[in-house]
């Protein structure tokens, strides 16, 4: 996880590869149902992410995009068409903005700044590798860079 420097304000954390908004609920990164999410759905991963720290290739998944939002009966969001955009036709359903992006301007994000506090046993849970491994990876990563 990284964090806002001398906060404990999460900026965004790393699970199965995939960097999350810090916003975003962790027990829905650790529970998406099948074929959702960024992991399984190539329209979460493209039009549920934006682009962070400057590079073309580092993402960061915001929410999921507009078919898993009705998968999950709007209670999620409503769904995201790029760019942290909402489709607008599904107002019945809430806004992530109303909810965990409540306060957050996506296109004012900066994930450049960050510093790193992680336990051996949460980089294990995070990144299922020995103990060795895992630190290394930990310690010498730059998000965005694998």
């Amino acid at each position: 996880m990284y964090f806002e420097l001398g906060t404990d304000f999460v900026k965004n954390y790393k699970y199965k590869g995939i960097v999350y908004a810090g916003q975003f609920p962790v027990e829905w990164a650790l529970d998406h149902l099948p074929d959702t999410g960024p992991d399984e759905c190539g329209n979460c991963r493209f039009y549920g992410s934006i682009h962070y720290c400057g590079r073309i290739d580092g993402k960061m998944f915001l929410g999921y995009c507009a078919n898993c939002a009705k998968v999950y009966g709007g209670k999620r969001g409503r769904g995201l068409v790029g760019g942290g955009e909402e489709v607008m036709e599904m107002m019945e359903y809430p806004s992530i903005y109303d909810t965990y992006m409540k306060g957050v301007d996506v296109n004012r994000m900066d994930t450049t700044e960050v510093s790193l506090t992680m336990t051996t046993e949460e980089s294990e849970m995070w990144y299922g590798e020995d103990e060795e491994e895992a630190e290394s990876q930990v310690w010498g990563q730059v998000w965005g860079q694998e």
